[in-house]
């Protein structure tokens, strides 16, 4: 912010390394104005996509390409050529510009809720942006607090963050809002039918079966799964459902605060609830009962993804989608139906569609969500070309990295139009 004295009517610049020069005019006096730069690229040679070569991104020889992440017309690539790394921008079929980067063994690009693009090392994260003859490069911070502070970030709106928390092996998930004043819950799911089989487990660990069904420890995995399956099922809505699972939540708080009185009293219980219950951390079989935790309950598949002034949280487990408004109020749920196993939930940050990858015989086999109606469209199966949980789609394309002996490169094949997506909302 600054400021400076002025007639009415004069024009005054802003020139900024990096960004394009931005002439503005006073037009009243004491005026408050906010003024946003264009950012400003190094002009690349235009590419005129043909029919013969539309399915074909970058080729690169004897060149590493680490990572990568298409933008507009452009690709940004981490690669190394040789002892040296670099930064290029590079258009869609020939290589543009490369800068040279001092960092140690970088592997991986990473864009931030708000659109800062970092390097990252095993043990630090490097911001940079491109000028229009050269790159910037920041002092590095440590990656423990990248992952603390920066990667968790999933949307942003106005003043306000919305950061996503992973805690028990990945096995609860919650979202977080932060404002200028305070921060707000606004998103929490957990394996609770995973705690109370683990629990049930842990009881049954000296003599290695389980209370409830005498079945082995190991039988029960599949036994859980499919009841798990059952309560969060999209078919389970009725009144002596919803009055259970009602029924469980009360029974749940209880035992919980129960939890926090014993841990408050100085006492050995766990936060867990079955645990602090059954005082599963006093018996004597604690490493089976910790093992049997690790068996029972399993990470959360959901991914949260900013559409508009919305997020969409989409369970891909249970088969669901939340959508929460801006600041933090949940507007709807829906159910999806999708047979297969999902494998991964990936976002086109171009047009903010969501889209979900199956696996046929090795091969991609792409869905679209419409998050807002819970309907899903199947699009296309690429057979012969692998899967990769590194596979972007963007603006309606899906790209994968390549490599054959000095080959190195990024492809890309078109996804049909996805316009029923606009037609329903």
């Amino acid at each position: 912010a600054f400021s400076f004295t002025g007639t009415v009517g004069d024009l005054f610049a802003i020139e900024k390394d990096g960004y394009e020069l931005k002439w503005e005019r006073i037009v009243a006096g004491g005026q408050l104005m906010k003024i946003i730069l264009d950012t400003k690229f190094q002009e690349i040679e235009e590419i005129v996509i043909t029919r013969q070569n539309s399915e074909e991104a970058l080729d690169l020889e004897n060149v590493n390409i680490i990572d990568y992440q298409p933008l507009d017309d452009c690709i940004l690539t981490l690669k190394k050529e040789k002892r040296t790394y670099y930064i290029g921008l590079d258009s869609l079929h020939h290589a543009g510009v490369s800068y040279p980067i001092e960092v140690s063994r970088p592997q991986q690009l990473f864009i931030d809720c708000m659109n800062n693009a970092y390097i990252l090392s095993a043990d630090s994260a490097y911001q940079f942006y491109l000028l229009d003859n050269g790159i910037v490069v920041s002092q590095g911070v440590a990656v423990e607090r990248f992952n603390q502070y920066i990667r968790p970030c999933v949307s942003k709106f106005d003043n306000r963050l919305v950061f996503e928390q992973l805690s028990d092996l990945n096995k609860s998930y919650k979202l977080v809002l932060y404002d200028s004043t305070d921060a707000k819950e606004i998103y929490n799911r957990f394996d609770k039918l995973g705690y109370q089989a683990a629990w049930e487990a842990s009881v049954g660990a000296g003599m290695q079966t389980d209370p409830n069904y005498g079945d082995t420890l190991v039988d029960p995995v599949y036994l859980r799964r499919q009841q798990r399956r059952k309560v969060y099922g999209r078919n389970d809505v009725g009144e002596d459902f919803q009055r259970d699972l009602a029924r469980d939540d009360a029974e749940f708080t209880r035992i919980s605060k129960q939890a926090t009185d014993s841990i408050n009293k100085g006492g050995n219980g766990s936060t867990k609830a079955w645990e602090a219950a059954n005082n599963w951390s006093n018996t004597s079989n604690y490493d089976a009962a910790m093992a049997s935790f690790m068996i029972f309950t399993q990470p959360l598949q959901i991914k949260t993804f900013q559409i508009g002034d919305y997020m969409a949280v989409v369970d891909y487990l249970t088969d669901s989608v939340v959508i929460l408004d801006h600041r933090g109020y949940k507007v709807r749920e829906n159910d999806f139906i999708l047979e297969e196993d999902i494998k991964h939930v990936v976002q086109d940050l171009a047009t903010g569609y969501v889209y979900l990858f199956t696996m046929d015989k090795g091969s991609h086999k792409v869905y679209g969500l419409n998050v807002f109606t819970g309907n899903v469209y199947y699009l296309k199966n690429f057979g012969g070309r692998p899967y990769t949980e590194n596979a972007i789609i963007y603006d309606g394309y899906l790209y994968y990295k390549v490599q054959e002996n000095n080959f190195y490169g990024i492809e890309r094949v078109r996804l049909p139009k996805l316009s029923f997506f606009e037609e329903e909302e």
